[in-house]
C-alpha cells in the first residue's frame, strides 16, 4: 500500500493544531501538533514531493505555534498590570441585592 505524501500530513496537522490553538486547554497540545506539522511541511519541501500541500501546511503549523504562545503567554498572565485585578469586585449593595 503507498503512502500517502507528507504534504497531506502537514496539512491535516496544521489544520487540526489550528483549530485547537485558541482554546488555553487546547494549546498545549496544539503547540506539539503545529510543531509537528512544521517539520512535517519543511521535510515535504525538501524533499520536493507535494509542494502545493506542503507549504500550506508549514505556514499553518507556524501560525499555529504563533497562536498556542500567545495563548498560553495571555492566560499565564503575561502582560497584565501587576496590581490590576483579574475580575472586578461587585458594589456591596449589588450582590445582596441579587441574592
Amino acid at each position: 500500500m503507498a503512502r500517502p505524501p507528507r504534504g497531506w500530513a502537514a496539512l491535516a496537522a496544521g489544520f487540526a493544531a489550528l483549530a485547537g490553538a485558541w482554546n488555553p486547554v487546547a494549546a498545549p497540545l496544539a503547540l506539539l501538533v503545529g510543531i509537528g506539522a512544521a517539520i512535517a511541511g519543511a521535510r515535504a519541501l525538501r524533499s520536493g514531493a507535494g509542494r502545493r500541500l506542503a507549504l500550506p501546511g508549514l505556514v499553518l503549523g507556524l501560525g499555529a505555534v504563533a497562536t498556542a504562545l500567545a495563548v498560553l503567554a495571555l492566560t499565564a498572565g503575561v502582560g497584565r498590570d501587576e496590581g490590576a485585578p483579574i475580575l472586578a469586585e461587585p458594589p456591596a449593595g449589588a450582590v445582596g441585592e441579587a441574592l
